[in-house]
C-alpha cells in the first residue's frame, strides 16, 4: 500500500524544495495535485457537475542517466511552446504538471 500525505501537514524543508530532480519535491508536488484535485472534485459533484481535467502518461526508456536531464530540457521547452499558444489572458487557469520516476521492475511489489 501507499500513504499520500498532504504536504501542508509536514513542516519544514520538505514543503520549500524546488529542486526539479529531487524525489521530495515530485511526491510534494503529486500530493498537492491528488488535494487539489478531489476537493474540487467533491464541489463539482455537490452541484452535479464534472469535474474538466486530462491525463497524459507515458514510458520512456533512457539509454544513459544524462539523458534525463536533456529529455527534461526538450520537454519543458515543448511545453513552453505549447502553453504560449493555447494560454489567454481571460481563459480559466489550469495546473498542469509533468513528472517523471523510475518504473517499478517487472515482479517488484507495489509497496
Amino acid at each position: 500500500g501507499a500513504l499520500v500525505v498532504d504536504p501542508t501537514v509536514v513542516a519544514g524543508e520538505f514543503t520549500r524544495i524546488h529542486d526539479q530532480y529531487a524525489a521530495e519535491h515530485l511526491v510534494g508536488v503529486a500530493a498537492t495535485t491528488v488535494r487539489d484535485v478531489a476537493r474540487m472534485q467533491a464541489r463539482a459533484a455537490q452541484v452535479d457537475k464534472r469535474l474538466l481535467t486530462f491525463t497524459l502518461e507515458t514510458e520512456v526508456r533512457f539509454a544513459q542517466p544524462g539523458d534525463v536531464h536533456s529529455f527534461t530540457d526538450e520537454l519543458a521547452d515543448a511545453v513552453r511552446q505549447v502553453v504560449a499558444r493555447y494560454d489567454s489572458a481571460g481563459g480559466r487557469p489550469y495546473r498542469m504538471v509533468a513528472l517523471g520516476h523510475p518504473a517499478p521492475a517487472q515482479g517488484e511489489p507495489d509497496e
